[in-house]
């Protein structure tokens, strides 16, 4: 949550949720980064200093490839080349020291979900360019705030405003656009029908729904191609013996990339959120998880875990937050394309937004957007 995220402040302010932000974390008073062969305890505003001249330094040139952000692809003839490079093609063009090359390795790729040879660089370039286009604007704007209560506070008062009613454990099988019609079935037998739909889903589940007319076959390929990342692992864990407020830079050589102190509970105790990766065998096991967590910081005790997992097995969700793979944005336009409507068929997701895609902002956006393209539909229907 931020004020510089135009969407999702307009609905808290809205909803007068704007004094229920807070910061997301404590500050950190140490930090555990790469150092030499492994990691070692930096003070965190030395590491802070030295990470934000590292961030700055590698996208100093962000707002030149998204120099109008209403428009992602103003700058197409820079995006073309920009988007076939990966990550590791990006960090290599600066030849960092190891340490360095491993720091910044470790921060991008744990949002890519993917390894830094594999996953492309462009969607970092966008959301930095975005979010004012240095280290601290960036961090503040996307990771710096949280809503006291929840997300799920935002979400209730939009749905009670909206009166819609909400049905629960139903999955959808098949959609049907026949005539003025649309009908959904689901895999319990249930149909709805009504004269247009919007598909909120993430985008890989656009694959799993049998769709008559069928999909554009540039929306399937584009998603078997990569929108989303692979499996994203957030956790949040309890522990015992760390006193201090802390931050672990892992990056994927762990099974925890990223780690913080979210809030301090009691003397030696404490809330951290940790990101697992590629590593992690199974984040459903709270054995590994603590494990993994102890693999970092073998000094604490793990009294709790719970992990919040988006896989690529799961139909509602196949896979982790929107991170395009290389050629995706300039051979597919999916912030421009896909909002279109096909047929009486609308989209919403944060996969295909254009001012913070990936972001609950984003979904928002593609909301509007979806509502008005009904809207519009229902209008000229109307009319004839």
């Amino acid at each position: 949550m931020h004020w510089r995220q135009p969407h999702v402040w307009a609905e808290l302010t809205r909803y007068g949720l704007t004094g229920d932000v807070i910061p997301s974390a404590e500050s950190p008073e140490q930090v555990l980064a790469p150092s030499g062969d492994g990691l070692s305890w930096i003070d965190a505003a030395k590491h802070r200093k030295r990470e934000a001249a590292l961030m700055n330094r590698i996208f100093a040139g962000a707002r030149d490839y998204f120099p109008y952000l209403p428009d992602p692809l103003a700058a197409r003839d820079k995006l073309e080349k920009l988007d076939q490079m990966t990550i590791r093609d990006w960090i290599d063009q600066f030849h960092l020291s190891p340490d360095d090359d491993a720091l910044v390795t470790g921060l991008l790729t744990y949002e890519a979900l993917r390894p830094a040879k594999d996953s492309g660089i462009l969607t970092w370039v966008w959301w930095w360019a975005q979010s004012g286009g240095d280290y601290e604007s960036a961090y503040e704007m996307l990771l710096g705030y949280r809503l006291r209560s929840g997300i799920g506070c935002l979400l209730e008062r939009i749905l009670a405003d909206g009166g819609s009613e909400v049905r629960l454990g139903q999955t959808v099988k098949s959609v049907v656009s026949d005539g003025d019609k649309v009908r959904v079935s689901t895999t319990d037998g249930r149909t709805y029908q009504g004269s247009a739909l919007v598909v909120a889903t993430p985008t890989g589940s656009w694959l799993d729904i049998d769709f008559s007319p069928a999909l554009a076959p540039e929306r399937i390929e584009a998603v078997r191609e990569g929108i989303q990342g692979p499996r994203a692992v957030k956790v949040l864990a309890r522990i015992k013996g760390e006193p201090r407020s802390i931050e672990v830079a892992s990056g994927d050589s762990y099974r925890i990339n990223a780690m913080w102190t979210e809030r301090r509970d009691a003397p030696g105790e404490q809330t951290i959120v940790a990101v697992a990766g590629r590593l992690m065998k199974d984040p459903n096991d709270p054995d590994e998880v603590a494990d993994a967590i102890k693999e970092l910081l073998p000094h604490v005790e793990v009294l709790e875990v719970a992990a919040g997992i988006y896989s690529e097995d799961d139909p509602h969700a196949r896979g982790g937050w929107m991170y395009l793979r290389p050629g995706v944005m300039t051979r597919f336009e999916p912030s421009k394309k896909f909002i279109e409507m096909e047929g009486r068929i609308a989209f919403a997701t944060a996969d295909i937004a254009t001012v913070l895609v990936g972001y609950i902002d984003g979904a928002i956006e593609t909301g509007l957007k979806a509502a008005r393209n009904v809207q519009q539909l229902v209008v000229r229907s109307d009319a004839s």
